[in-house]
């Protein structure tokens, strides 16, 4: 979920439900609408492993399979809902499903692409 931080205020909008949210649908409720996978498939559940495995929101979450590199992963476009020189709070619920998986890097990349063509790869959270 990303959202919007009022810079002259202390007022912050991080909803799950959408509210001040640039982040088209944050808990699936429309499917895979507005989601895409990089390097990798992304797939909808209600449920893993018979039930054990629930959304933390809503009645979906997302899944992102068949990752061959750290940056594989689940993304959406968010130009022309972000504003340059404004700050932005990023948050992520991420769970790590697999096998003898001791712990795992987990990081927040904007990609930006310049007028002159030139892309950039910005980690903005660890």
């Amino acid at each position: 979920i990303v959202s919007s931080v009022c810079t002259k205020s202390t007022r912050k909008g991080h909803l799950a439900n959408g509210s001040n949210n640039i982040i088209l649908n944050p808990t699936f409720e429309d499917e895979l609408s507005n989601w895409s996978g990089k390097g990798c498939n992304i797939l909808l559940h209600e449920s893993m492993e018979d039930g054990k495995i629930l959304p933390l929101y809503g009645k979906f979450f997302a899944s992102a399979t068949n990752r061959t590199r750290s940056w594989n992963g689940i993304e959406q476009e968010i130009t022309g809902r972000v504003r340059p020189k404004l700050a932005y709070e990023v948050t992520a619920i991420v769970r790590i499903y697999g096998g003898n998986v001791a712990d795992a890097n987990i990081q927040a990349t904007l990609w930006v692409q310049s007028q002159d063509i030139n892309e950039q790869y910005i980690k903005i959270a660890m």
